[in-house]
């Protein structure tokens, strides 16, 4: 029987779009939006922001540094935390699940972007629990994160059900015996659950 919901946040709870940042940023630059997006954009330094090891900082010195917009830190921030959008439709599914569920948010996430949603929305602090990339050093798909996940709650890797709108996200819980489903929609998750005889 299922008891815990892991719920990832990008794309689940909120969408968000990386070309926001490109093209405010492309408004004041010079250079190319192929050339803003390798500079800010930059698979290592994403990775990095996500397990905390790196600061956005470092993307904005980085960012002046080659590309010269003459934006002060300050400035930066908010275009940097303008991607997201929220999902109104899976919040409320969240507040009617966590009336018989335990629900946990499992993400990888820098701390701004962390601290922004939290203050901006803060509905998404519906949540029993919260294991964060940028918390704790570890990102999905890593096993690690997932192990740390499974601390935080009483249920059995069985008796859990994680969602991610990746599928190795989906598929590194389940190395664990976690159910993974990656998900797509909203009417699609429920479509998905009956499996586990979770009718919502």
């Amino acid at each position: 029987m299922i008891k815990t919901f892991f719920f990832d946040f990008g794309r689940v709870l909120v969408n968000f779009d990386h070309d926001i940042i490109i093209n405010k940023i492309a408004k004041i630059s010079d250079k190319s939006k192929d050339k803003i997006r390798n500079v800010i954009l930059k698979p290592k330094a994403l990775i990095g922001i996500d397990l905390g090891t790196i600061t956005e900082k470092t993307i904005y010195n980085n960012m002046e540094k080659e590309l010269n917009t003459g934006l002060t830190y300050d400035e930066f921030i908010p275009i940097w935390n303008s991607i997201f959008e929220i999902k109104q439709d899976m919040i409320d599914f969240l507040y009617h699940i966590k009336e018989k569920y335990e629900i946990i948010m499992l993400s990888n996430i820098s701390p701004l972007h962390r601290d922004f949603l939290f203050n901006t929305y803060p509905e998404v602090k519906v949540f029993n629990s919260y294991v964060l990339s940028c918390d704790i050093g570890e990102r999905k798909p890593d096993k690690e994160i997932y192990e740390i996940a499974l601390t935080k709650t009483k249920s059995q890797p069985e008796e859990c059900i994680f969602i991610d709108d990746m599928k190795e996200n989906a598929d590194g819980a389940k190395e664990l015996g976690i159910n993974g489903i990656q998900f797509s929609t909203l009417n699609t998750l429920k479509t998905e659950l009956k499996a586990y005889n979770i009718n919502i």
